[in-house]
């Protein structure tokens, strides 16, 4: 049965053994004291109750419904979410003065920010060619092979490195068949184009250790080899071309 406290207005369930008429009640909010009143029973049900008479007052109710647990909830959810958005302030703040006030994160911010010359012409128009040919190779594996070999020359005034050229065939109409890049620094023997395989004859010319001695790090004026490789090149191939298309600006030395 729902009794209500004339006090505080909280809603009980009260236990059907323990309603009966003029019965003293404590609420367990307010812990005011009321009896039960008279019109909260129908007339039939009033007229024909059968109750023992025990001890009119009564304990706390045990099942209240008031809104009172849902309310706490509720604080202890805000709660909660302050908590996050302060340690979320906090760390934002942090990190701000993280990156702002300590050399810490110094070569983060080097790689995240741009230099003065991003604009791929401006980082190879002074890098030329010189010595460039192009030849075909009877290989014992693979068969023919078109090898284009040459120089960059840094022709800046200040160092620069990772120069990558890219090379192409073309046929008779000056139409592209064929192109690949390839980072300069390194370069295979006569030999070494006859005998090896494909996969062999790409892992020389991506070799790391050549690349870090020839290809960083270059000073004004200095050369650095390169070398394309075409395997099985298209046989209406009549041309050929060379172009630098990308170098880097060495990173500050402290």
């Amino acid at each position: 049965m729902i009794v209500t406290c004339p006090n505080c207005g909280t809603k009980f369930n009260l236990p059907e053994e323990m309603a009966r008429p003029g019965a003293k009640l404590r609420c367990s909010v307010c812990k005011h004291v009321f009896k039960m009143p008279d019109d909260a029973f129908p007339v039939e049900e009033s007229l024909n109750m059968n109750v023992p008479k025990k001890n009119a007052y009564s304990s706390d109710f045990d099942s209240p419904s008031s809104p009172a647990p849902r309310k706490e909830k509720a604080k202890r959810s805000h709660k909660g979410l302050f908590i996050t958005l302060f340690l979320l302030v906090l760390a934002s703040g942090a990190a701000y003065g993280i990156w702002n006030h300590t050399t810490l994160l110094d070569s983060m911010k080097e790689l995240m920010t741009p230099g003065p010359e991003q604009n791929p012409t401006d980082l190879v128009r002074l890098i030329a060619l010189r010595g460039v040919r192009q030849y075909n190779i009877n290989n014992e594996k693979i068969g023919n092979i078109s090898v284009i070999e040459g120089k960059t020359v840094n022709g800046f005034p200040e160092p620069r490195e990772l120069i990558r050229v890219e090379a192409s065939l073309y046929d008779a109409a000056g139409n592209v068949l064929v192109s690949k890049q390839q980072l300069a620094g390194t370069s295979v023997s006569l030999f070494q184009l006859q005998v090896l395989g494909e996969q062999e004859l790409e892992q020389a010319l991506a070799n790391k250790i050549d690349i870090l001695t020839n290809n960083t790090n270059v000073a004004p004026g200095a050369e650095v080899p390169f070398m394309v490789v075409f395997y099985n090149p298209p046989d209406n191939a009549a041309e050929f071309g060379v172009k630098v298309i990308d170098a880097r600006v060495p990173p500050a030395r402290k």
